[in-house]
């Protein structure tokens, strides 16, 4: 630390030299500076920053080079012998100049939550924040490319922005497509993991118009990185919620019920007395298609996997609502689907997250004039219609990515779909099954949702999973 302090001595003295200041030390660096131009204030800045971020013996070498104080007033980049502690990029996962949300801030120049001044100066505490956060510098198998880092930095929070203490975040299929590099919506690399969660507001900066500390608030867009213990982003990228709303449940409204609720709203008029048939029924969005289209009146067909616990898997769904349960090769054998559907009319919209075979049954038995939208490709083979189905049954064929719907639409508009779906749960006539995970011990989370413990009646049926969607609790 003597070093260090020394160092900083010799950046004040060469600093002062620079701009014609005087009085400059290690314990009162800015106390007799004037206000310098702004493109000087962040030159100053990069440079406590890089001192917070290096050894003692490394940037006294630095000082003594003079080279420390050309790279922080002449260029943004690193020197090559300050490198060994580099932070993450906030243009990358971070978020702090206004990109993807990042991790979490200090609470305002002067140290007091709430109070800011027009005055700058270098918050050197922000700067050594640090935070517990699920990292990946490369794309590939979860498993093999993501770490906890134990002291992610932080970055302050600006104008704009709010500090948000993560409380819950899910391990969605989407996230583990994210990390292999095989999911549209990509991070800059390197990235934090995780798309969705809840958190509590502790802190706003300057310009933040309609959250407060402690509104309760869920993830409005992907790439935030929830999969840490705090975060800064934008306003915009948060919708609050009811403060009441049951926390496992605002963690997980935003993908997979959202999915579920927009498929049965959007594409058919569906009304008391129809059917729905669809794949993938152990999954998330398909427990959430059984209940919500119960709450419709809305009778469902759901094709799921064979599996050595077969009868538990479709006891469990009919407790959900489910109507018929088959699995994939029974609904191959016209015969027993003609037997199972009874009275049942034909179904006028058909759900596929499989493809392949199991999406050539929904279209065999779906109605003339019926709709089949696929959301998902998890068997990796594509949907075939074959030309008397698009000629004789006229059935249309459409998809769904709950990302650009969120693209198309208000906040206003989506917040009230969140909530409509949280009442839902609040009233328990939306049941998810949800097994908390304490965040240090992601790596069981990660492999229960990759299907290398147990069997799967929920999430990803490609890879199987947990018999629950594992959602990592950050306390």
């Amino acid at each position: 630390m003597r070093v260090l302090f020394q160092a900083v001595g010799a950046l004040g003295g060469r600093v002062g030299a620079r701009f014609g200041v005087a009085g400059m030390s290690s314990t009162g660096l800015m106390s007799t500076m004037p206000a310098p131009a702004k493109s000087t204030q962040a030159s100053i800045t990069r440079g406590i920053r890089q001192v917070a971020s290096c050894s003692s013996s490394a940037f006294a070498a630095a000082v003594a080079s003079s080279s420390f104080l050309a790279s922080s007033t002449a260029s943004a980049a690193m020197p090559a012998q300050l490198s060994v502690v580099q932070p993450f990029s906030s243009s990358t996962s971070l978020g702090a100049q206004g990109g993807g949300g990042g991790g979490g801030g200090g609470g305002g120049v002067e140290g007091r939550r709430g109070e800011r001044t027009q005055s700058w100066q270098p918050s050197l505490a922000s700067s050594l924040s640090k935070v517990r956060a699920l990292v990946y510098s490369e794309n590939g198998p979860p498993e093999s490319v993501l770490r906890m880092a134990e002291a992610h930095p932080l970055p302050e929070v600006g104008h704009g922005q709010v500090l948000v203490k993560v409380l819950a975040a899910p391990i969605n299929p989407s996230d583990i497509n994210q990390i292999e590099g095989t999911y549209p919506n990509r991070p800059p690399l390197p990235a934090v993991g995780g798309n969705e969660g809840v958190g509590v507001v502790t802190d706003v900066g300057a310009g933040v118009k309609n959250l407060k500390v402690d509104d309760l608030v869920v993830a409005a867009r992907y790439g935030l990185g929830t999969w840490r213990e705090q975060l800064v982003c934008e306003e915009d990228d948060l919708i609050q919620v009811l403060p009441d709303s049951p926390l496992e449940y605002a963690a997980t409204v935003v993908v997979n019920p959202t999915t579920a609720y927009r498929m049965l709203e959007d594409f058919v008029n569906l009304v008391e007395g129809d059917v729905v048939v669809q794949n993938g029924a152990t999954s998330m969005v398909g427990q959430a298609v059984i209940q919500l289209a119960n709450v419709k009146g809305v009778r469902t067909i759901n094709i799921i996997r064979d599996r050595p616990d077969l009868a538990e898997t479709v006891r469990n769904l009919q407790d959900l609502g489910a109507t018929v349960v088959v699995t994939e090769e029974q609904a191959e054998d016209r015969s027993i689907m003609k037997h199972v559907m009874g009275d049942l009319p034909p179904p006028v919209l058909g759900l596929n997250c499989v493809g392949g075979s199991s999406a050539s049954s929904i279209l065999k038995v779906l109605a003339p004039g019926g709709t089949i939208v696929t959301y998902g490709g998890m068997a990796k083979k594509p949907v075939t219609v074959s030309a008397s189905q698009l000629i004789f049954k006229d059935v249309i064929v459409r998809g769904f990515w709950v990302s650009r719907w969120v693209e198309l639409h208000s906040k206003e508009e989506r917040l009230e779909m969140i909530n409509h779906l949280l009442q839902l749960a609040k009233d328990e006539k939306l049941k998810l099954q949800i097994e908390k995970v304490p965040f240090a011990e992601y790596q069981g989370a990660l492999e229960k949702a990759l299907g290398k413990r147990g069997h799967s009646k929920a999430k990803q049926l490609l890879r199987g999973c947990s018999k629950a969607k594992q959602l990592l609790v950050m306390e």
